[in-house]
């Protein structure tokens, strides 16, 4: 059976933070998968950093933005409460200018990953192998404006 270290650790802090904190809200929970996502960063074949809180060029305030070490953005991440909706959350980002190039919504039940517009993978977050695949791709993705800039770039050399 794989190990999932950086996932393991996501479900010991989340445990210990909804024991200890009480409640099981966004602000309570959100940083344990913060931390689950910075790990997977940190060890991504490219340089990649998740920064908090970052507003984007179009005044929203995602929880978190993956960028590489130009300063590109790789993609969002929103975390949304246990007891919202969290398809009309997702529709209500998305309406409100949310880029829908790559973001991830969690409630820390459910993981959602729209690229391009579209919902490309839907993960139940207790599976380990499941929420591992969904951030892989999402990191992993690639907007079109960096593969051209690495063509180029491979062109230029």
């Amino acid at each position: 059976m794989p190990a999932y270290p950086h996932i393991d650790r996501y479900y010991g802090e989340l445990s210990e933070l909804i024991e200890f904190g009480g409640l099981a809200n966004e602000e309570n929970i959100r940083s344990a998968f913060q931390n689950c996502l910075a790990a997977y960063c940190a060890e991504h074949s490219e340089r990649l950093v998740l920064v908090p809180e970052l507003r984007s060029d179009r005044s929203n305030k995602p929880d978190g933005t993956i960028r590489d070490s130009l300063r590109m953005t790789r993609g969002l991440w929103e975390a949304k409460d246990t007891y919202d909706d969290l398809d009309r959350e997702i529709r209500d980002k998305l309406g409100q200018d949310y880029s829908s190039d790559n973001i991830l919504f969690e409630d820390s039940r459910t993981a959602v990953l729209v690229q391009d517009q579209q919902e490309v993978l839907r993960t139940d977050m207790t599976d380990p192998a499941a929420l591992h695949e969904l951030i892989r791709k999402f990191q992993d993705y690639e907007l079109p404006e960096i593969k051209e800039f690495r063509e180029a770039r491979h062109q230029f050399k």
